[in-house]
């Protein structure tokens, strides 16, 4: 499985009401062609809800703090750094619970 790398950002975005917004999340092309690399693009795109948003610009971090506990886990729980792996853990469900806001405009 290959998905985009963290980290993935909010962009919110007026509409024509003066209450009302709309959310992008964005991640970073790193492909190795220099033209597009480093350029923003569209993980998913008007959502209505900022928590929405929240949660799918923490994916990548959930998904690695996850495998990083599979792995401990399944190695009988022989992890090396407990610490790293629950820091990890707490970290991103801090980040998609919208607890830190890493994100621009969260």
């Amino acid at each position: 499985m290959s998905i985009t790398p963290a980290p993935w950002t909010i962009k919110v975005l007026k509409t024509k009401y003066p209450d009302l917004f709309t959310y992008t999340v964005l991640g970073v092309n790193t492909t190795p062609d220099a033209s597009y690399s480093g350029a923003a693009f569209t993980v998913a795109s008007e959502l209505d809800s900022l928590d929405d948003a929240r949660l799918i610009a923490a994916a990548p971090d959930l998904l690695f703090a996850c495998d990083l506990a599979l792995q401990d886990y399944m190695a009988d729980n022989s992890f090396v750094d407990r610490d790293t792996m629950m820091s990890t853990l707490r970290a991103a469900i801090a980040m998609a619970s919208g607890y830190i806001r890493k994100a621009k405009g969260g």
